[in-house]
């Protein structure tokens, strides 16, 4: 019941219907999709925002077809928090990101990023095969055509990151070691 809900949000997030299935969005709309619906699910700690109505904030590192594919977002509110998106051009600027997307295009390792964030309260996603195990937080993985996504729990743990048990049971595999 509760992947048919997440499918219901994704599809009226683009106002897609069972008629659009001969044209259907590409992978940065669906990137999209689950970032937004993937934010709603997850809680940072009090300190994470300036006040209740400061934006979220996502960086885009290294897809910035991905950047532009999140406009759509603008008008968008996550909890009081205005949406917004900034294309990154290092990690010299993720100050004040909530979300930090690496993408396939970057020219960043993951490990450069894991080293940058440390322990600060910031949710990782990224595509790189390993990502979630070698310290990411989200895995977003293509499987039999469709996006799904890895969560490591243990991170996410450290690094102050709540993620709701509603997502966790749509994740294709969660890591937890230390419970």
């Amino acid at each position: 019941m509760k992947k048919i809900v997440f499918c219901i949000i994704l599809l009226a997030l683009f106002g897609l219907s069972p008629a659009y299935s001969d044209n259907p969005p590409d992978i940065n709309q669906l990137r999209t999709a689950y970032l937004f619906n993937v934010a709603k699910f997850i809680s940072w700690p009090e300190n994470s925002f300036a006040s209740d109505s400061a934006p979220l904030v996502i960086g885009i590192v290294g897809q910035p077809e991905l950047a532009a594919s999140l406009s759509v977002l603008k008008d968008r509110q996550i909890r009081q928090h205005p949406i917004e998106i900034r294309a990154l051009s290092s990690l010299h600027s993720i100050t004040g990101c909530h979300i930090i997307y690496l993408g396939e295009q970057a020219r960043i390792s993951p490990e450069s990023l894991f080293d940058k964030v440390g322990n600060k309260a910031i949710l990782t996603i990224g595509d790189e095969k390993s990502f979630a195990r070698t310290g990411g937080i989200l895995q977003f993985t293509t499987m039999r055509g469709r996006l799904r996504f890895i969560v490591n729990l243990d991170v996410a743990k450290r690094q102050q990151i709540s993620i709701d048990s509603q997502l966790l049971a749509l994740a294709l595999e969660v890591i937890e070691v230390t419970k």
